[in-house]
């Protein structure tokens, strides 16, 4: 039994690399206008250009099943699969490829099940799990970028038409301030259009790429003239609840430090 189990995961992990390979390398790359872009670049503008091509090809609806479905999903499938034929160690037959086949198509699709339940119905769990896989998802962000960012948002909300009791609340804000952009998890998604990490997540569709939700709408709107590799229109663009309520999550985290702080910092009598 160890035997056939290790090389499940091997083959599952094996699996698992190379779907994030490609998936990494078929992500369209926007070069910076300084400078000419990188024949990696190129290749990986490239394989986004064949999966688009792919994507208009097959329809909407079936990619989404092939990509979001089976794709996303066949590390899993491929888990079970190598598991239950390393067991029985039966010939290949037609109707033993059927069976294979089927197997594989319903476990991708219950995986696939489970995975979106997590993410829409139990952004708790979510929550939990990201803080699970990100080892460093609790490390306090040093206390002067705390204090900087207290003083910045009280001096926004003398300045402006902030409320006092809103002046250090991070939830209204529409943007990740920049005292926390190294962030271990808010870090980790960066809009393609700003640059920034991403507050208000949209998914695009076709080409699978996440952004932030303003400049993906205004983009949108208002295509620029010329070629570019960022192009989409609003039926194309999906919210991501799951991904928004994490970063929410990080958000009060990082707020309830803020708070504390900054009573200490400038004392009672900041409102909190």
């Amino acid at each position: 039994m160890i035997v056939p189990l290790s090389a499940s995961v091997i083959t599952s992990s094996l699996c698992y690399l190379t779907q994030k390979g490609m998936s990494y390398l078929s992500t369209p790359v926007e070069p910076l206008e300084e400078r000419v872009a990188t024949v990696f670049e190129r290749i990986r503008n490239t394989c986004a250009n064949i999966k688009e091509m792919f994507a208009h090809l097959l329809g909407q609806r079936i990619w989404k099943l092939v990509s979001e479905v089976i794709f996303d999903n066949a590390w899993v499938s491929t888990f079970v699969v190598t598991l239950l034929l390393m067991i029985t160690s039966s010939p290949m037959t037609f109707a033993l490829f059927c069976e294979t086949a089927t197997i594989f198509l319903v476990v991708s699709f219950l995986s696939w099940l489970v995975r979106l339940g997590i993410s829409n119905y139990l952004p708790d769990i979510g929550f939990f799990i990201a803080c699970f896989l990100h080892p460093e998802f609790s490390t306090l962000t040093p206390r002067d970028l705390y204090v900087q960012l207290a003083r910045r948002l009280m001096q926004e909300a003398v300045n402006g038409p902030v409320a006092t009791d809103q002046r250090l609340d991070l939830i209204t804000l529409m943007d990740i301030p920049e005292e926390l952009r190294s962030d271990p998890l808010l870090s980790q998604h960066i809009c393609p259009i700003t640059r920034l990490p991403i507050r208000f997540p949209v998914r695009d569709t076709v080409g699978g790429c996440l952004y932030n939700s303003p400049a993906a709408f205004a983009l949108a709107d208002h295509p620029p003239q010329g070629l570019s590799q960022i192009q989409f229109n609003r039926d194309q663009l999906v919210r991501l609840q799951s991904l928004q309520g994490i970063i929410e999550n990080r958000l009060r985290f990082h707020e309830e430090q803020l708070r504390r702080i900054a009573v200490a910092e400038f004392g009672n009598g900041i409102v909190v």
